[in-house]
């Protein structure tokens, strides 16, 4: 306790587990136990993940990837190097996810250098109110968490000392942590499902609500009026002086209808 007073204490990271879907439907799992009082960098993670393929076929890996947890808030400070990532990544609803910056990872083959776009996103502010927990997530899917007892006493000891567990019950250890991380995974593959059949694009958004507003603005498109019409605005041209070029320049603005040039 004096440790997290003092803003020493530094968590132990048991393991770090992984669940892979392409876009061609391709799936494996796997999980990583680091060295003692050791932790992966993201990068690490990344190709360890990949390179864990089971399949001989030459299919091609993506140069985007979604990196997506639940309740990133947790997960992304175990990375060794959260300090460098703190530089693209935001604060949304207290979780860690990517807005204007993509965190980008480069890999040297003898072929060449390839440069992978890693995006984080967390199931957690993607899920609906009321129904946040991963368990919960799972149920939807049909795909429910791995339960470590059939009494709920010695499931929740169990879970408050997962280092004991893994050092006496491998298998259910592992299997418990996979499983977590196919549920996100398969959230995440559902979410990207959905819009691509209701908004056209293949993209994971960074919160629920988003998806909605992206799905209002598309209805008004399909009724052949302009979203600006609908909400009462108009576009207008004004004149802003421009600091760096020295001069007043022409921009376009959308006010409330009527209002003219405010600017």
């Amino acid at each position: 306790r004096a440790e997290i007073h003092q803003g020493t204490a530094k968590y132990d990271v048991l393991s770090y587990q992984f669940c892979v879907i392409l876009s061609s439907g391709e799936k494996w799992t796997g999980i990583a136990i680091p060295a003692a009082d050791q932790r992966m960098s993201m990068g690490e993670l990344v190709v360890f993940a990949l390179g864990a393929r089971e399949s001989s076929s030459a299919t091609k890996l993506p140069t985007l990837i979604y990196l997506v947890g639940h309740y990133t808030k947790a997960d992304v400070p175990a990375f060794r190097d959260f300090k460098d990532l703190k530089s693209v990544i935001s604060a949304v609803r207290g979780s860690f996810v990517t807005i204007d910056m993509d965190s980008a990872l480069s890999l040297t083959f003898p072929e060449g250098d390839v440069e992978l776009r890693i995006k984080f996103r967390d199931t957690y502010v993607l899920s609906p109110a009321g129904s946040q927990s991963l368990a919960h997530l799972g149920e939807m899917l049909g795909i429910p968490k791995v339960s470590l007892h059939s009494d709920p006493h010695q499931d929740r000891a169990l879970k408050s000392r997962m280092d004991q567990l893994r050092a006496t019950d491998w298998p259910l250890f592992r299997r418990y942590a996979i499983q977590d991380a196919v549920i996100c995974a398969e959230y995440a593959a559902k979410i990207i499902g959905l819009c691509q059949t209701y908004l056209g694009k293949s993209e994971l958004p960074i919160t629920l609500t988003s998806i909605g507003v992206d799905m209002l603005l598309k209805s008004w498109e399909a009724s052949g009026q302009p979203a600006s019409t609908i909400l009462g605005k108009e576009k207008v041209t004004g004149k802003q002086w421009n600091k760096r070029r020295g001069y007043m320049m022409k921009v376009p603005r959308e006010v409330p209808l009527g209002s003219g040039d405010l600017f």
